[in-house]
């Protein structure tokens, strides 16, 4: 008992003495029992209310946290790592919650700092509310905002690089504090006192990271994980559900408005338009893998073909989204730094393109529409992002090279067009199309 309740209880008593002097002498009991039982029934609501606070005093010290500086791949890729770590803290047997990492315009990461302009947050891109419902409803791990992390203000703090190669784990004991650690702006700032540093490879990471924090599990613990490649997943489990996950992932209110904003500006509001979705960093790996099959001229010139027939000649413009200019794929900018062949490649994407667009917009007006509709967002990542939701609303679905971002388009395309015999789905020069065609 606190001194708190300790003082109401002595005021309580007191108060029930006195009233009972007072009721026997006028003879009204009735006084007695009625001021008894409501003095009473105070005590027990304190005492509820007070059970409430200490028990979520109690979950707040025993969640563990996962704080990923950085996700690996870009946005496709980085939703895939995402799931991967909800699926596996899900089965940890933990309390897990993961922080809600942030978009910059390539990467996913998290960061501690509120109010970073060059960065948005998880929830512009995707709806976070449902987000969280999916993954209670099927065991995966839950996120929590920054803000809330930071009121929880957890004390102690775990490193943890998870490895591909090897196969043992190794640990520096659990010395209290560790100085001279990694990280040391986080550490600082959020007065983490680190108390274990670990390597563990990704096949034995459900096995060994129980025993790891075994100590530290019921202190309000952070685990900051370095990088977080994914999907690789120590549970059988996740492998089985992992791809079927991507339903989760449903556009924020503030895509679907700004989506909304580009077909009004440029589709009419119409819902029967045709996105051609052009993924140009994929074509140039399959032209090169395999020449004798694939190559860039003779896969654009399949999509031009493509959309005139799912047109049927009519003289409207479809969608267009890309992987090439100012927002498009950051791996394929460097690459087409270091590649004579892939400068040219870009300019007859350009071209396709713009016969596309039935000579309407040049690439430079191409690139701006998306940004006009997102009220002058630059963040390429949000551009993308755009894109994709744009794409997914779409009565057809062209698709050219294929990876996980028009898979995630495409699961996005699935969710919206229910009926499978309504759908209209085109693949050109995409080798994983048969992966693709059979989710959903």
């Amino acid at each position: 008992m606190d001194v708190k309740q300790a003082f109401y209880m002595l005021a309580a008593i007191t108060f029930v003495v006195l009233v009972t002097v007072l009721g026997t002498i006028g003879n009204d009991y009735s006084v007695v029992f009625a001021t008894t039982r409501n003095l009473l029934n105070l005590n027990q609501e304190y005492r509820r209310n007070t059970d409430v606070e200490n028990s979520r005093k109690i979950d707040a010290a025993a969640t563990i946290y996962f704080l990923v500086l950085r996700y690996g791949g870009q946005q496709g890729a980085g939703v895939s790592a995402i799931t991967s770590l909800q699926c596996w803290a899900g089965h940890s047997g933990l309390p897990v919650k993961i922080i809600e990492p942030v978009m910059s315009a390539t990467e996913i990461k998290t960061s501690l700092r509120v109010g970073q302009s060059n960065l948005m947050e998880l929830g512009d891109y995707f709806d976070m509310n449902y987000l969280n419902k999916a993954s209670s409803q099927v065991g995966y791990a839950e996120f929590i905002s920054r803000r809330d992390y930071l009121k929880a203000k957890p004390k102690y703090a775990v490193i943890l690089n998870v490895q591909i190669e090897g196969y043992r784990w190794s640990s520096n004991g659990t010395q209290q504090c560790y100085s001279g650690v990694r990280f040391k702006d986080i550490i600082k700032k959020n007065k983490f006192c680190v108390v274990e540093i670990a390597s563990i490879n990704d096949k034995l990471l459900g096995r060994d990271f129980p025993k790891l924090i075994s100590n530290w599990k019921n202190e309000g613990l952070t685990v900051i994980i370095s990088k977080w490649m994914g999907p690789y997943t120590p549970i059988e489990t996740c492998k089985k559900s992992f791809q079927a996950t991507k339903f989760q992932f449903h556009p924020s209110q503030r895509l679907l408005r700004d989506a909304q904003r580009y077909t009004e500006m440029h589709m009419g509001s119409s819902t029967s338009y045709t996105a051609v979705m052009l993924r140009l960093e994929h074509t140039a790996i399959l032209a090169e893998n395999r020449p004798g099959k694939y190559s860039i001229d003779k896969c654009l010139q399949n999509v031009i073909s493509t959309v005139q027939e799912v047109q049927q000649q009519k003289n409207e413009i479809p969608m267009i989204a890309a992987d090439i200019g100012k927002y498009g794929s950051n791996t394929f900018r460097w690459a087409v730094k270091e590649r004579e062949n892939l400068v040219v490649a870009v300019n007859s994407t350009k071209s396709t393109m713009w016969r596309l667009l039935n000579y309407k917009l040049n690439f430079e007006e191409w690139e701006k529409s998306f940004v006009d509709a997102a009220g002058g967002v630059t963040n390429k990542g949000y551009i993308a992002a755009l894109q994709r939701t744009i794409a997914s609303q779409a009565e057809c679905l062209v698709l050219m090279g294929g990876g996980v971002f028009q898979d995630l388009t495409l699961q996005e395309y699935m969710r919206l067009h229910t009926v499978k015999t309504e759908r209209c789905i085109h693949y050109v020069c995409v080798d994983n199309e048969k992966i693709l065609d059979t989710r959903g």
